[in-house]
């Protein structure tokens, strides 16, 4: 009997059929905000995690996640986003206060 209960509590654990996966790794909470912002514009779904140690806050790095379904896509166009915000490829030094990528 105690078998059935394991069976139907995995049965019951709901399933996620899109998973989040990290996209990109910003040095900072406002670098991460200004990607995510880009990629939301196009229609993108976009979470941030800290992926610091908590104490360090905004000063920590930040993950992107985009659901699987979505990760090629996005990628493409975060390609595209690093090159329109400032300090990414041909585009000058970053804003004051911040690191690049």
């Amino acid at each position: 009997m105690a078998g059935r209960g394991v069976e139907w509590l995995a049965m019951a654990r709901p399933r996620n059929p899109s998973p989040w996966r990290v996209l990109y790794v910003a040095p900072n909470e406002a670098w991460a905000l200004m990607v995510k912002e880009l990629l939301e514009q196009d229609g993108f779904l976009v979470m941030l995690r800290s992926a610091g140690i908590p104490h360090m806050g905004p000063s920590a790095p930040h993950e992107l996640l985009v659901p699987e379904a979505e990760v090629h896509e996005a990628q493409e166009r975060l390609a595209e986003a690093l090159v329109q915000l400032p300090g990414g490829p041909g585009r000058g030094a970053a804003p004051e206060g911040e690191a690049l990528p």
